[in-house]
């Protein structure tokens, strides 16, 4: 009866888990940073883990063949063990060594020759996460083994040969990477996402100075579809294009007037990384210019500000990321038939940026 009470010992735990972990509170987007890293060291533990699956496997096959006609016979899987605790040990480097946020210990382990492990750990590693979801997920990346164990029973859980440890750590390692894949698709979910421009700028020729100020920004983004490992999000939003200066030789004139367009922004994401594709639709607006009381429409104002842009792939955090101005540039009025004069000068700075912020609960 003790194996059966054990095994139902642990899945008490596995069961429980997600219980205790409620008392913190869920994942959001503060937790974006840590469950980002939480996620890319899972990765590399699973891949790490698999090609010492494969290479083990391999030297197993070679060793028993000659296992027998050592003195004293080698015990392969416990020697093929020992390999993989010392590769793990050696030569397993996480990205982060420690997590933003997690202040639990980095594993818990298994007794040898048991199916035992210390619930005080357990409970270490669950309170030392930084929100409930990454909570869980080191808590059952734990426990697993120990169902496993439990139901194979131990002498034959810790006979096996060190590639079916490995392949098995593998295993855990990919379904927790499912785990916090879910809990980031989750926090962004509870994200302020925006895309934003501004570019105050003069164009200026002898005889001739012009100010604009463009704008743009978009609504909240959010998640639209999933395919595979990537998320769509979208959003709307405008874009404002004014003339609100101008300085002519020997003339007094003033510059007005504005170009509005609406535009489609869409995110797709992985969770670590992001792109933007901005496309914008052609909307309506001028810029005048009024001397000595007459007005003139500018030619080409109205094709600034709209079309379809992207920017490349950019890490994906928490805050304000800047985005190449080229962007912005090319949304602005150069594609006017100012822009295409020659011996123009442009000055000020293009500011073009992604927001992920996030809001008070």
């Amino acid at each position: 009866m003790r194996p059966l009470r054990r095994f139902l010992g642990a899945l008490l735990i596995l069961v429980a888990a997600p219980v205790h972990a409620q008392s913190q509170p869920e994942c959001s987007c503060t937790d974006l940073e840590g469950l980002q890293q939480d996620y890319q060291n899972t990765v590399y533990l699973e891949k790490s883990y698999r090609d010492l699956a494969k290479s083990m496997k391999d030297w197993e096959a070679n060793a028993f063949k000659t296992a027998n006609i050592q003195t004293p016979p080698m015990n392969v899987p416990a020697t093929s063990r020992a390999m993989v605790d010392r590769a793990a040990k050696e030569y397993f480097f996480v990205p982060f060594p420690q997590v933003d946020g997690y202040f639990g210990p980095m594993s818990v382990e298994m007794t040898p020759k048991t199916c035992d492990i210390d619930p005080a750990l357990v409970t270490k590693m669950e309170e030392g996460a930084p929100c409930s979801g990454a909570a869980e997920a080191e808590v059952l990346n734990a426990v697993r083994q120990q169902l496993v164990c439990e139901k194979m029973g131990a002498k034959v859980y810790w006979d096996r040969p060190g590639s079916a440890f490995a392949l098995e750590k593998a295993e855990n390692y990919k379904t927790k990477a499912a785990d916090l894949k879910t809990q980031i698709g989750l926090a962004l979910d509870k994200a302020e996402i925006t895309v934003s421009g501004d570019w105050l700028y003069t164009m200026s020729m002898p005889g001739m100075e012009m100010t604009y100020h463009f704008q743009f920004e978009s609504k909240d983004i959010n998640r639209s579809s999933s395919t595979g490992d990537t998320w769509d999000f979208s959003a709307t939003g405008e874009t404002r294009h004014e003339l609100t200066g101008t300085n002519f030789d020997g003339l007094s004139c003033t510059g007005s007037g504005a170009v509005v367009h609406q535009f489609n922004v869409k995110l797709k994401t992985d969770g670590l990384t992001f792109g933007l594709v901005f496309d914008g639709k052609l909307g309506g607006g001028e810029h005048v210019v009024t001397c000595a009381g007459t007005a003139v429409p500018m030619p080409g104002a109205e094709g600034s500000g709209w079309g379809q842009f992207n920017t490349p792939t950019m890490p994906l955090v928490t805050g304000e990321t800047a985005l190449p101005s080229g962007w912005t540039e090319a949304l602005a009025p150069m594609s006017g038939v100012l822009g295409m004069m020659a011996g123009i000068d442009v000055t000020g700075e293009p500011k073009t940026s992604l927001n992920v912020s996030c809001p008070m609960p």
